[in-house]
């Protein structure tokens, strides 16, 4: 993952807590979790209600948390 090369090799370590914008089902939320192992969580913004249940339902994990959240809504 070119993603965690470049954040590992740029501040030479894990990061502590991430936030994911458009995490649809929480495929890549789930895998970022299990090949980073994070200390501290994940959330994960969907504007979709549906996608946020599926991922809830697809994740056993105390570390992510999804919430439903439109990111271009200045409110």
């Amino acid at each position: 993952n070119i993603t965690k090369e470049i954040y590992e090799e740029e501040f030479n370590s894990k990061p502590l807590r991430v936030l994911e914008l458009a995490c649809g089902s929480g495929h890549y939320t789930r895998k970022i979790e299990s090949e980073w192992k994070f200390s501290d969580h994940i959330r994960a913004i969907d504007i979709s209600k549906e996608m946020i249940d599926l991922a809830k339902q697809l994740t056993h994990s105390k570390n992510i948390h999804y919430e439903v959240a439109d990111v271009c809504d200045s409110k």
